[in-house]
């Protein structure tokens, strides 16, 4: 079994972190708060999402905006 660690603080600068777990392409987002991390998997059917943030405004919280490769 493998097993990742990621510093929050090294993670606060990009919010987002595109990797292959156990075979599995992750996402690793960071939160608002910059102290919660979420993982997801990106692969849905035969597609791999990719992720980047997209600005909303200065006030208005980032989104996350998917793109696929077949």
């Amino acid at each position: 079994m493998e097993a990742r660690a990621y510093l929050l603080r090294s993670l606060a600068n990009e919010r987002l972190v595109e990797e292959t777990f156990e075979g599995a392409p992750i996402l690793v987002y960071v939160g608002e708060d910059l102290a919660t991390a979420r993982v997801f998997e990106r692969k849905i059917d035969d597609c791999v999402l990719s992720f980047h943030l997209r600005p909303e405004g200065i006030w208005k919280t980032p989104r996350l905006r998917a793109g696929s490769t077949p």
